[in-house]
């Protein structure tokens, strides 16, 4: 699928391939959520398509692609995984940002109301 006028995506049952220039540019996994919604927030950010583009391409809205352009300005890729909550009220509480290097003990630190619930 064409993404504005010099990328493109092929997506499979085995992931996809985001092309800009003929050059295979971004690859994710089926399972790589993640991966996926970093190549559609780069493609904007880098400026090579329009975000109406990349939003039509990856089958999302704009209005979902401009939250995961947000989480991802935190400097930490985790933060544009999907995250589950009891409510989207409460999600910013339940789905923190964690920095991946960080000790166990420093991610509980830092959110404390992220506890184990049981």
């Amino acid at each position: 699928m064409p993404i504005g006028p010099v990328a493109g995506l092929v997506e499979g049952p085995e992931g996809g391939v985001v092309f800009v220039a003929g050059m295979a540019t971004f690859a994710f996994d089926a399972d790589d959520e993640v991966g996926r919604r970093l190549a559609a927030v780069q493609l904007v950010a880098m400026k090579i398509a329009s975000a109406v583009a990349v939003a039509e391409a990856f089958g999302t809205t704009q209005v979902t692609l401009w939250r995961w352009r947000r989480r991802g300005q935190t400097g930490n890729i985790s933060s544009i995984a999907v995250c589950t909550s009891p409510s989207v009220v409460s999600t910013a509480r339940h789905c923190p940002s964690v920095n991946l290097l960080a000790s166990p003990a420093a991610v509980v630190e830092a959110n404390p109301d992220t506890g184990t619930r049981r």
